[in-house]
């Protein structure tokens, strides 16, 4: 015989696939930020070589 299903055990479903979701996207979001230092730092160092390389 199976275990009927209750509306609380699908809340409880839905909360975890919501935390897995909201880890995610901060997941995300971090390394989004991480990129966007990582592109600063890259466009800074090609506009330095550039300034160099004009000099010679």
């Amino acid at each position: 015989m199976s275990t009927p299903v209750t509306i609380e055990d699908i809340y409880k479903l839905f909360q975890a696939s919501q935390e897995d979701y909201d880890r995610r996207a901060a997941e995300a979001d971090r390394r989004a930020a991480e990129a966007d230092r990582h592109m600063v730092k890259l466009e800074k160092t090609v506009d330095r070589t550039s300034r160099q390389s004009s000099n010679y």
